[in-house]
């Protein structure tokens, strides 16, 4: 008996080292327990062990003592494959789940759930997450664990199979608000912003309260497709029907929305009324549709918010404040806030990333060629400009006083959006939307190359600038 509450205590005790990651004092105890001979005698203070590791990211010691034990359960397995989970390094999870399915174990709903969000987080191998989807069919799981169901609707909305998230969702016996957040931050991340509000709707039908996560996706899609009062309705709802305190995320969406339908008394009233103004985004979002509509007075305000809040940091708002000057046509201002910018050192430079379909970040900069296809990638663009070019495409009359980038000698080739779609380009399908977000706002001529692109290329562009987010389809910005 004593024997048995030693083991107890030792697992209790190796549960609290790997929840407070102190690898040190489980490393102490691996030594205890090895010099009593107990690894091999209990299971359950092998798992411990194994989970220990895992979770302190010391993955090498885990596989290590998965090795030495001799017996390997799918407990044990789990252990390690949900460690590599935690961690975010989704080959070596998948790996894990190839190697379980190899040695014959059967597989469990956290074998699933952990292997589905390799999948989806990071390898984005679909054929992978569909034969799990088949699995979990075939055994009956996703009557039984609603957990499983919501990581399958979650690995296809990663995926961009929006449509079997969709029908994940659909075929669930029991949906809860994990279920409708997770498609529903699909559909806003895939620019499909009536399916957001649509999915809204169905939640509501099925009794289920709304959540943060949700009001950020219905927001977003308000924002998009100009539903300015549709959003102060959603908004007004959050504290007074669902008692949620929206969060600066929530108000910037606001702030945005009102700011792109010309409402800029609204925008800075939202703003005026943060509990917590020290939320750059916000300020980012009045200040671009200051440039929108070319209101210097307010914009002058903003700029000062901002360099009191973040200096260091708030580049952009110089690069944004210059554009503005330069659209009011004052010139001598525009260069005079270019001076301040290099007295203050606040240089930062221009960023692109492109999002894979594996969740993979490919991050460019100004003229980058430091990426290992950059040969391909640069011929790849190349050819890109030559079909833009018999469109009628050329630089913008307008853009060395637009353009975000301060060194625009080096042309569109330079421009690091552009670099991030001709990436995308020759690394995914046909059928794959592009992903691509900046740090800064995205200037006039990257914006009008993007949308021929998406026309010639036949390819859905999203590009999520410091302010917008555009859904370039076939020749248009939607």
């Amino acid at each position: 008996m004593k024997k048995h509450e030693n083991c107890f205590h030792l697992v209790a005790l190796l549960k609290a080292c790997a929840k407070n990651k102190d690898l040190h004092i489980g490393e102490k105890l691996h030594v205890d327990i090895a010099k009593c001979g107990l690894i091999n005698k209990s299971p359950y203070l092998a798992n411990a062990l194994i989970n220990m590791y895992s979770k302190c990211g010391s993955f090498n010691k885990a596989r290590l003592l998965l090795e030495e034990i001799p017996i390997q359960s799918v407990v044990s397995w789990n252990a390690l494959i949900a460690g590599y989970a935690q961690q975010g390094l989704w080959h070596e999870t998948i790996y894990c789940f190839e190697q379980m399915e190899n040695e014959g174990l059967y597989l469990n709903p956290v074998t699933f759930i952990c292997s589905l969000k390799g999948c989806g987080s990071n390898i984005g191998d679909i054929s992978k997450g569909k034969k799990i989807h088949e699995m979990v069919v075939i055994r009956g799981l996703l009557e039984k664990d609603m957990v499983l169901g919501n990581a399958l609707v979650d690995m296809y909305a990663k995926c961009g199979l929006l449509e079997k998230a969709q029908q994940v969702v659909d075929e669930l016996l029991f949906r809860d608000i994990v279920s409708w957040s997770t498609l529903m931050s699909g559909y806003a991340f895939n620019g499909q912003c009536e399916k957001v509000l649509t999915c809204y709707e169905k939640m509501q039908q099925d009794g289920i309260r709304p959540n943060a996560i949700t009001f950020l996706s219905v927001l977003s899609a308000c924002n998009h497709e100009g539903l300015v009062n549709e959003g102060q309705i959603y908004f007004a709802s959050m504290s007074k029907m669902y008692g949620i305190i929206p969060g600066p995320e929530h108000h910037a969406c606001m702030v945005d929305l009102f700011g792109r339908s010309g409402q800029l008394d609204k925008a800075k009233h939202v703003l005026d009324n943060v509990p917590s103004s020290d939320h750059l985004p916000l300020f980012m979002a009045l200040l671009g549709a200051c440039h929108k509509w070319v209101n210097v007075d307010l914009a002058r305000w903003v700029f000062a918010q901002l360099l009191k809040i973040d200096r260091k940091y708030a580049a952009s708002a110089y690069v944004s404040m210059r554009n503005i000057y330069a659209a009011a046509s004052m010139q001598a201002m525009a260069g005079e806030i270019i001076n301040l910018r290099e007295k203050t050192k606040t240089l930062k430079t221009t960023g692109s990333w492109w999002i894979d379909g594996r969740m993979n970040v490919h991050l460019f900069f100004v003229s980058d060629k430091r990426h290992p296809q950059r040969t391909s990638i640069y011929a790849k663009l190349q050819d890109v400009l030559e079909k833009l070019s018999l469109e009628g495409y050329s630089l913008l009359p307008s853009w060395e006083s637009q353009a975000i980038l301060d060194d625009g000698k080096d042309g569109q080739c330079g421009h690091a959006v552009m670099l991030a779609i001709a990436c995308a380009l020759i690394n995914t399908p046909l059928d794959m939307p592009i992903h691509v977000i900046q740090n800064m706002r995205i200037c006039a001529d990257c914006h009008f190359a993007a949308v021929l692109t998406s026309r010639v290329e036949k390819r859905k562009i999203l590009i999520k600038d410091s302010n917008l987010l555009h859904i370039l389809e076939d020749g248009i910005c939607v």
